[in-house]
């Protein structure tokens, strides 16, 4: 199994759901490359965090209505089935 750069990321952050947690550990004790990945991604994290201190401030309201859950709008049954009608061959 392939660790990605997302997986690393969500480890070194501390997000990652624990099964695939588990999967980096265990990979990280055999496999130096990877290991290495992830103190380079602790690094930056390090530097970032030192860099740019967390905003304490709140959210303009105009961006927070921008950041708001939409609803979905349903899903339409119909375009499926005129494509399945105009593919089946008529007899």
């Amino acid at each position: 199994m392939t660790i990605d750069t997302d997986w690393i990321a969500g480890y070194v952050d501390g997000t990652l759901d624990p099964n695939r947690r588990r999967l980096v550990e265990e990979a990280l004790e055999r496999d130096p490359t990877l290991a290495a990945a992830v103190r380079r991604e602790r690094d930056t994290a390090a530097l970032l965090s030192a860099a740019f201190p967390p905003v304490e401030e709140p959210l303009p309201p105009a961006l927070a209505t921008l950041l708001a859950p939409r609803p979905m709008a349903p899903i339409r049954p119909w375009p499926r089935r005129s494509g399945a009608s105009a593919t089946r061959p008529h007899c």
